[in-house]
């Protein structure tokens, strides 16, 4: 569903290193087989991109490094089995608050997606009816507003397989939600009101290559380039509101609004492994997949891995949930320090790094590695 997507908001890390880690590009094919859409408990998590790069530019054979990017609050993005009677032929369902503004939340929203071998599809949306006072905005009491029990369906695509260099698909939906809306100062009594969206979108295989994440892991992706337009526009007793009454609501009639969204999807992996959106000429919060919390299988092996200060002046502090030997390695490929798993105390490791000459550094545990300046 178009209007919000579903999150629950965690507390961040507050650093997080600048990680580096190389490895071979080649053109990559993602077909059915390689996208899943996993069913609760299984969750796909995603973190927000607080700082650093955001915008990439289409390329072949690129190379796209993010280990110079800081992680923000943590955002979740989960799918459940269908429970609706109204999608018995959806593979899984996710609930979608829609933020009205004024602090009016509306949950009970769901969107429903399936999977074959053409493609990964939204199916449509469905509200349970539900009752909301307005009394915040109003300051009336008696003013309230009431979804509608609704079941639209639409067969988007999201994704079309097999997906490779140069593909490209189309597509388009509809949707509107119902309510009905007391507002006693101005004589309403149950009308009925309805928001609607008119979404058209094209999608296209514009790059691939490599991408570093942040979190230490590197695989090799392509870059999906989807321009959309949506058109807002507000009802009121099946017929357009008034612009001017509609302002006041904080709606404008037919509201154009264009997005391009740039996606990097790999094999394996059942969301974006880097999203991020420009929505009428603005950048938009851009995502990174933050796999060590995949919980469906995918890069199951990776662990937290964590470096600050970076630059480091003095002492350059580690945290993982998985210790182990530590090697400080300077440009040269000399081991300049090493540091054992019993030197570890609870997930965190000191290393004293003001002897060092100014540079860079690679700090390995394992098969992770991440990049460090000493200052």
């Amino acid at each position: 569903m178009e209007l919000t997507k579903p999150i629950h908001m965690k507390t961040a890390l507050t650093s997080l290193a600048m990680l580096t880690v190389t490895g071979l590009s080649a053109q990559i094919t993602i077909n059915s087989s390689d996208y899943s859409i996993p069913v609760y408990p299984d969750t796909a998590h995603l973190k927000v991109v607080a700082a650093g790069a955001s915008t990439l530019a289409p390329g072949t054979n690129a190379t796209w490094d993010l280990s110079g990017v800081f992680s923000g609050a943590n955002i979740e993005l989960s799918y459940d089995a269908v429970t609706s009677s109204n999608f018995p032929t959806s593979m899984a369902q996710s609930e979608n608050p829609v933020d009205l503004g004024g602090g009016l939340i509306l949950t009970d929203f769901f969107s429903y997606y399936s999977k074959d071998a053409n493609g990964f599809y939204e199916d449509g949306f469905e509200i349970v009816g539900k009752g909301y006072s307005l009394a915040a905005m109003t300051g009336d009491g008696a003013d309230s507003l009431y979804t509608l029990d609704t079941a639209q369906h639409y067969a988007f695509p999201h994704l079309q397989f097999p997906l490779s260099m140069g593909s490209n698909w189309s597509g388009s939906f509809h949707i509107w939600i119902p309510m009905e809306i007391t507002i006693e100062s101005v004589g309403w009594y149950d009308e009925q009101i309805s928001l609607r969206q008119d979404v058209f979108s094209h999608d296209t295989v514009v790059g691939w290559g490599n991408m570093i994440l942040p979190t230490g892991r590197s695989a090799q992706v392509l870059m999906v380039h989807s321009s959309r337009v949506r058109v807002d526009s507000v009802m009121m007793n099946g017929a357009p509101m008034d612009p001017i009454l509609a302002q006041q609501f904080g709606f404008t009639q037919n509201d154009t609004i264009r997005f391009e969204t740039y996606s990097f999807y790999t094999h394996r992996l059942n969301s974006p492994m880097y999203e991020y959106s420009v929505v009428d000429g603005n950048m938009g919060q851009p995502y990174f997949n933050r796999s060590e919390d995949i919980s469906t299988g995918e890069w199951s092996d990776a662990s937290v891995f964590i470096a600050f200060p970076n630059p480091a002046k003095e002492e350059l502090r580690l945290m993982t949930d998985s210790p182990a030997d530590v090697d400080v390695i300077n440009m040269s490929g000399a081991r300049v320090a090493h540091l054992t798993k019993s030197q570890w105390n609870n997930g965190q490791l000191l290393i004293r790094v003001a002897d060092l000459p100014a540079g860079l550094y690679i700090v390995r545990m394992g098969e992770q590695s991440l990049k460090i300046t000493v200052e």
